[in-house]
């Protein structure tokens, strides 16, 4: 914990690693006791151990203490988001980056980069989650983007990727999904990552009819396959835009993403759901398979206790228990090991095989 602040910020007991410098010196070691009640180590979150590396690198022990003190008074950075408080983004406004308080005192001012955000107003319809947190969308390539421009001292390294990618979802692949932001043809569209990723720098995204379409009801995605990324390779080559060349491909190209869906319809939307069923089956069959073990060792205690009543269950195919819980435990093992078989073969295991053959020759 900081030194001369009873029940201040604490580190935990690997701050004995710190090398003999000012910051070291600023931290009281402090045992907790058993009973008096756990702690937390304040450098679990990242802020603040941003801003311990920072102090070490300024040798100045102020920079950590302004910030544990500064975020300390503020809601935490978490999972579950932020329900108030004050937003950063960057200057000029950037829409998909909402940095929280904790953060911007933690993270941003010890760094020295604090300049270059501003203050943003933001809806608090429900929680807002902060996009340094780990869990958020994209964090992790901000994260990297940060590290490189520390280490280069170009910020535009973090802003231009900031600007571009923050608040892009990932692509649902085969997954449909819906409130999204949609590019492409309505006969075929694509998703906001896979159109930053291959179709942005190509001469037909300018004339796409879908661009940047707002939708609540489900799309899915069909840019994300790569034999579909190489068609639209091949289309934006095959002639200068508006060209009859171009526009055949384009028509090829159309027709083949409504013939893709169609499929995808009929077998993906199927393989799912059957799959979904078949989980559900396997998940009762493994049930049994426990009620199986809990019923044969309650009759193994009943026989070692010489609880039974003298007569023996079961038949031919179960075998004969001295207990009734020894024939339902056989019982249900039988089914148990029936439904399992079933479900690795069977009719329906050949259904999904086959409609799994016919989504591939388009895909």
């Amino acid at each position: 914990m900081l030194r001369g602040q009873a029940g201040g910020e604490g580190l935990c007991r690997s701050f004995r690693a710190l090398p003999e410098t000012e910051v070291r010196s600023a931290l009281l070691s402090q045992r907790l006791h058993p009973g008096r009640g756990g702690g937390s180590c304040s450098v679990a979150r990242m802020s603040l151990s941003v801003a311990l590396d920072a102090a070490h690198y300024q040798r100045d022990f102020s920079v950590y203490k302004t910030a544990a003190e500064a975020t300390s008074r503020l809601p935490s950075c978490t999972a579950n988001g932020i329900q108030s408080g004050t937003w950063w983004t960057l200057q000029g406004g950037c829409d998909g980056l909402s940095i929280c308080e904790a953060c911007h005192a933690g993270f941003l001012v010890p760094i020295g980069v604090a300049q270059y955000f501003e203050r943003t107003r933001r809806s608090f319809s429900s929680p807002i989650l902060c996009s340094l947190h780990i869990t958020a969308p994209r964090a992790l390539d901000l994260l990297s983007h940060f590290g490189q421009m520390i280490e280069k001292g170009l910020f535009s390294h973090f802003a231009d990727y900031a600007r571009l990618w923050s608040g892009v979802r990932a692509c649902p692949g085969l997954k449909a999904q819906g409130g999204g932001t949609w590019f492409g043809y309505h006969e075929l569209y694509m998703c906001k990552e896979c159109y930053l990723e291959c179709a942005v720098s190509q001469p037909l995204a300018d004339t796409l009819p879908v661009r940047d379409l707002y939708e609540e009801d489900l799309r899915i995605c069909q840019m994300w396959s790569p034999r579909m990324r190489r068609l639209w390779l091949e289309t934006n080559a095959a002639g200068a835009v508006g060209s009859p060349e171009s526009k055949a491909a384009e028509d090829r190209l159309r027709e083949l993403g409504t013939q893709r869906f169609q499929v995808y319809n009929a077998t993906v939307l199927q393989i799912e759901v059957m799959q979904q069923m078949q989980a559900m089956r396997r998940r009762a069959a493994l049930h049994k398979g426990v009620q199986s073990t809990v019923y044969a060792g309650a009759n193994s205690f009943a026989m070692a206790a010489g609880a039974s009543d003298g007569y023996m269950y079961g038949n031919s195919s179960l075998g004969w228990h001295g207990t009734r819980n020894g024939l339902i435990g056989a019982q249900l093992g039988m089914e148990s090991r029936a439904e399992l078989a079933q479900l690795s073969g069977g009719d329906e295991t050949a259904e999904i095989l086959r409609l799994q053959a016919i989504w591939s020759q388009v895909e």
